[in-house]
């Protein structure tokens, strides 16, 4: 059945439950990047292919690392697992692991994902937004929508 990758972190001075995640990096694309932060929290591989939801949060930035210390929103992704054992980078997670609906009943989440089991559920019924398929070849390639060698 469904699952949901989740990680373990601090959040205002505790531990709780929450998606993995973070910021873009300048001229990333946003399936990159949601890739890489997966990657890099939890050791797994994964494939989005779909928008379940957005949250935007205004005021002061959740991040301490935003440069700009402004509003901002998140985009929630699902994901088909490609490869890898999830293990919890030691830095901003704590644990992670992938779990059922009835799993996560009685997990503590960060305030910011009160939507968690909202976004599980669109998932489970297919109420879901595709995401396009797009070769990411280089940032040039990516902006301007050419491969390289192709424009004479």
């Amino acid at each position: 059945g469904e699952k949901i990758l989740l990680v373990k972190e601090i959040r205002r001075g505790k531990y709780v439950w929450g998606v993995p995640g973070g910021i873009l990096e300048k001229g990333e694309p946003l399936v990159e990047g949601v890739k890489r932060e997966v990657k890099e929290e939890t050791g797994v591989e994964i494939e989005p292919f779909c928008i379940l939801g957005l949250n935007n949060w205004a005021g002061k930035s959740i991040f301490k690392e935003d440069p700009y210390n402004q509003s901002g929103f998140s985009i929630f992704l699902g994901a088909n697992y490609v490869s890898g054992t999830t293990t919890p980078d030691g830095e901003e997670v704590i644990e992670c692991g992938f779990f059922s609906m009835k799993q996560i009943e009685g997990l503590e989440f960060a305030p910011h994902l009160v939507y968690v089991k909202t976004y599980f559920n669109a998932l489970k019924n297919k109420n879901y937004l595709l995401l396009a398929k797009e070769e990411y070849v280089d940032e040039l390639s990516y902006r301007y929508m050419f491969k390289p060698n192709t424009l004479k």
